[in-house]
């Protein structure tokens, strides 16, 4: 899974178009402070969310958050993304796994263009990039 990280003092979406045959019901949605992951499901990460979970989990400790936003992001860069059935069991499975670590998780709605308002805070480790 690639991930961009976001230690956001706000993150609200507003579902534009679907996008995908797997779009959810949609309405617009909004987060206080939070951990917005900007996820991209790719082959194999269905036996590793676990420990995508752990890692995850200990950024937001890290950053002092006990909540985390996943947003579905596989076109903007992975070359090699999950088909959206799949893509989207696998984020609500690492959702689940993010619960069971003691973590609120909200998601966008997946299969949807979003129009998005981000307010990101300017500490070293309030933007990364991962491959886990």
């Amino acid at each position: 899974m690639r991930v961009l990280l976001f230690h956001a003092t706000r993150f609200a979406c507003r579902p534009e178009a679907p996008a995908s045959a797997a779009a959810e019901a949609a309405s617009p949605r909004e987060w206080g402070e939070c951990m917005a992951v900007f996820a991209a499901a790719q082959a194999g990460d269905e036996t590793r969310l676990a420990s995508i979970a752990d890692t995850l989990a200990a950024w937001a400790v890290d950053l002092g958050v006990g909540e985390v936003v996943l947003h579905s992001f596989a076109h903007l860069f992975c070359a090699d993304p999950l088909n959206a059935s799949a893509a989207r069991q696998v984020l609500e499975e690492l959702a689940r796994e993010l619960g069971r670590r003691g973590l609120r998780v909200g998601a966008t709605p997946f299969g949807w263009r979003n129009a998005w308002e981000l307010a990101v805070l300017g500490h070293p480790r309030a933007k990364a990039a991962l491959e886990l």
